[in-house]
């Protein structure tokens, strides 16, 4: 097999534009503590190699020294406060000011490789800076518990009024020494000072963390002669088995994003693991990466690109898929980092996808955004389109779509869905079937809306190309200039250059489709796939059998003996329409060319559709 290359594009996106504005400074003179909001651990005990972690839910801390001034009482010394942080008092609610010196002294410690000490404060500069510098609160580090150097001091950390603020102090100078950590606030008549979230830590010398982890299904696949010559990258959630089954062009390749936070440059590597609906391991695969990267660096680490590495989905089965992802420097076997200074950090992330009987989705369900051509400056106008590119490897029929309107959609919008085909005799991607006009009622916002076909889209695979794009979505039409109307969007699963595609009426782009590569999420737009093993959802089930199939020259229709049939080819022409009169039918299709067909039994009234079977000529 050659090898085969790819491109991954990483697009981002910024969309909204904010203007500046003008905001007059405040002066806010309160002295007495605000309730805490908004103050969270910012450093994971479970990536860094932290030797000291307090977050002050219980008081006094654990193996800390609290050291009280002479003159102040109460809670003028360090003392809980929120059940969840320390703080002092610039009075004891007597209104009696004292001189206060008090010190929160942490336990021993061994300061760990590229050490750093984070807390969080929340204090008020116009009493602690400017205009009144009334006191001080400075960190500082000891080495013999008598003795202090003062590491930190609030006068320089440009803090604002009642905001929890993140401060950083480098501990580089005191590697493998035991030391202790003093928070001292003093002076007099100034206001409150509170801490939280105390974390001495060690950057580890490789602290890898994976950013994203895509799958790319399809990604590889013969496109005339060369396969290099075009492909897609891109991410579907939900897969009919029909796509998969027996299919030796439906690779899927897997990409990990990495960037490395600790301090020090080597080659990553990614190690990838599918495991089946059942949990049983069919692939393991190790990246052969040869870029080096360093601190705070990022980089994509490709698997299953390369010959060898190929991963293609044999005897699929039902249900859901997980791959787990594994990086790690390279020639390092991974191991537990934690507690332990530079040592080699693992990161881990595990992304999935599903084989289902008949559903074709690019989401995964989660609706955390909206999209439509609103968006957009150029979209708002009455019939702009709005697609997803789904890929067909063989002749297939689509039956229904369903899309998720979004809650902010306004009702009495309307929504016509399309499935496209390209067509190379007019180099345009033309209608294979349409439905009717749906309008948006109130019930229908925020939930599933499917959308039928009066005549069901039968997708050919052209010959010469191992694969057919087709773009299912649908024309937006508007009630009124001022309402909306928006599909769900799953930003969970990645995005694809080549996934969505839009078609504006109006604008620099007006009727030319285009992909939109500036924004970050997949449309809720799936299609059902015809399934003879279970009901679609606009058909009524039936026991009719059509057989032999393949066939040569004669087709038997059983189970029906009123009613009407419709043979048509895979670009949904009818090419015989037959009256049925008994149980046991027999049409005559020598005419017909070797390849694939479709029968659509409907009822005596020509209209109600009972049942669609697929079958194959061969000679």
């Amino acid at each position: 097999m050659k090898k085969l290359f790819t491109f991954l594009g990483l697009v981002s996106l910024s969309l909204l534009i904010f203007a500046q504005s003008q905001i007059n400074p405040v002066t806010y003179m309160d002295k007495v503590t605000k309730s805490k909001t908004g103050c969270d651990n910012v450093i994971s005990s479970t990536s860094k190699t932290d030797v000291l972690n307090e977050t002050f839910t219980t008081w006094p801390p654990t193996d800390w020294e609290l050291v009280n001034g002479t003159e102040s009482v109460g809670n003028q010394h360090w003392h809980h406060a929120g059940n969840s942080y320390a703080t002092v008092e610039y009075d004891n609610g007597d209104g009696v000011i004292h001189n206060q010196d008090e010190w929160m002294i942490s336990p021993e410690f061994t300061v760990p490789v590229n050490a750093f000490l984070h807390f969080q404060f929340h204090s008020n500069p116009y009493w602690m800076v400017t205009p009144n510098d009334n006191a001080d609160v400075n960190v500082k580090i000891s080495t013999d518990g008598t003795n202090w150097t003062q590491l930190w001091n609030e006068d320089d950390s440009g803090f604002e009024y009642s905001v929890w603020t993140d401060a950083y102090v480098s501990l580089e100078d005191y590697v493998d020494e035991n030391v202790k950590i003093a928070f001292q606030y003093v002076g007099i008549d100034a206001c409150w000072f509170s801490v939280d979230n105390v974390i001495v830590y060690g950057l580890p010398e490789f602290d890898l963390e994976i950013s994203d982890a895509l799958i790319n299904f399809f990604e590889i696949y013969d496109y005339h002669e060369d396969a290099s010559d075009f492909h897609y990258s891109s991410h579907y959630q939900k897969i009919p088995m029909e796509i998969v089954e027996d299919n030796e062009y439906a690779y899927m390749a897997f990409n990990a994003i990495v960037t490395n936070k600790g301090y020090g440059t080597d080659i990553p590597q990614c190690n990838v693991i599918v495991k089946n609906p059942d949990g049983v391991e069919i692939y393991n695969m190790t990246s052969s990466h040869s870029h080096a990267i360093g601190e705070m660096e990022s980089d994509t680490i490709d698997i299953a690109y390369e010959e060898g590495t190929e991963f293609l989905l044999e005897d699929p089965m039902l249900g859901i898929y997980t791959v787990e992802y594994t990086v790690y420097m390279q020639g390092q076997t991974p191991i537990d980092p934690h507690y332990i200074p530079g040592s080699k950090d693992v990161s881990t992330s595990v992304v999935t996808f599903e084989i289902t009987n008949s559903t074709y989705a690019r989401d995964n369900n989660n609706i955390d955004d909206f999209i439509g051509p609103q968006y957009w400056e150029d979209g708002g106008t009455d019939g702009d389109v709005l697609t997803v590119r789904y890929p067909f490897f063989e002749n297939s029929l689509i039956t229904s779509v369903s899309a998720f309107i979004h809650e902010d959609s306004d009702p009495g919008n309307a929504l016509l869905c399309n499935v496209y085909y390209y067509d190379q005799g007019v180099s345009e991607y033309v209608s294979l079937a349409s439905s009717s006009v749906v309008t948006i009622e109130t019930e229908d916002i925020g939930s599933w809306v499917t959308f039928t076909f009066l005549d069901p889209a039968y997708i050919t695979v052209n010959e010469g190309y191992a694969m057919t794009p087709i773009l299912v979505g649908f024309e937006f039409y508007y009630s009124s200039p001022d309402s909306y109307l928006w599909l769900g969007c799953d930003k969970t699963v990645p995005s694809s250059s080549w996934g969505t595609i839009w078609k504006f009426n109006s604008g620099t782009s007006a009727g030319t489709w285009t992909a939109i590569n500036n924004y970050v999420g997949v449309p809720m737009i799936r299609a059902t796939l015809f399934n003879e093993t279970s009901t679609p959802q606009n058909m009524i089930s039936s026991k009719i059998n059509v057989y032999p199939n393949p066939a040569s020259d004669i087709l038997i229709i059983d189970e029906v003996s009123d009613g009407r049939v419709e043979i048509g080819d895979n670009l949904g022409r009818v090419l015989d329409v037959i009256d049925i009169n008994s149980e046991g039918n027999i049409i005559d299709i020598s005419e017909y060319k070797q390849g694939n067909y479709f029968v659509k039994i409907m009822g005596v009234d020509g209209k109600t559709v009972t049942d669609i079977k697929r079958f194959s000529i061969i000679r």
